[in-house]
């Protein structure tokens, strides 16, 4: 299943069995979002991987930020935060282009973040560090939160390398077409609406001032 996500790209998972309304939806708008990039003749561009945006590292394993740092080699400014609310923090002041997160602190609570992440700046791509083999939770994750890549600890730093250049090309790519953010869109998730921590979450990340229009991708 990760391999399905890191090598292809995944749009949306769909668990068996399944409900017709639900799937007649997601195929709906996978078909729109494919036939208006054809159109566009959209695709990621080839462009040099760096950006002047912030990667940022969250988790408390420093090893990891040093790592990413070495990975980068002054491609990207590298910061780190070590939970949600240091990285809210850093959000509201940083133009951020890919965040590195070990969601093993807390699946639920990063479930929720990284949902109202992609809802309010779909242009920030996340790499997620995880040990978890829940395949449900890996869905939810893709579905709820569109996750550029996922990387299974202890981490291969030498994949980890990749995934971070490739996400840097792709958020510039984002940069020169913000239209190809639509592929990104996502609904609320459910946890998100229920929960106190989900509307915290919410409203911190709507605080926050994107370059690419401000906008908000809604389904």
């Amino acid at each position: 299943m990760v391999g399905s996500i890191n090598d292809g790209e995944v749009y949306r998972f769909i668990s068996k069995p399944w409900d017709t309304q639900e799937i007649q939806a997601v195929v709906a708008e996978a078909v729109s979002i494919g036939k208006r990039m054809i159109q566009r003749g959209a695709g990621a561009a080839l462009l040099p991987p760096v950006t002047r945006d912030a990667v940022l590292v969250v988790g408390q394993d420093r090893v990891v930020h040093d790592a990413v740092t070495d990975c980068l080699a002054g491609a990207a400014p590298v910061s780190h935060a070590e939970g949600i609310t240091d990285a809210l923090e850093f959000l509201r002041a940083n133009e951020t282009a890919v965040i590195v997160a070990d969601v093993d602190a807390g699946l639920d609570n990063y479930l929720v973040f990284l949902n109202a992440l992609k809802r309010e700046r779909p242009e920030v791509l996340v790499i997620a560090l995880t040990s978890a083999s829940d395949s449900e939770y890996v869905m939810e994750l893709i579905n709820a939160a569109q996750i550029y890549r996922f990387l299974n600890k202890p981490v291969n730093f030498d994949m980890l390398d990749r995934y971070l250049r490739a996400a840097i090309a792709q958020h510039e790519a984002y940069r020169a077409a913000p239209e190809l953010l639509e592929e990104h869109a996502v609904h609320e998730s459910q946890k998100a609406i229920e929960s106190t921590i989900g509307r915290w979450i919410r409203d911190g990340l709507r605080s926050l001032r994107g370059k690419f229009g401000g906008g908000r991708l809604r389904l």
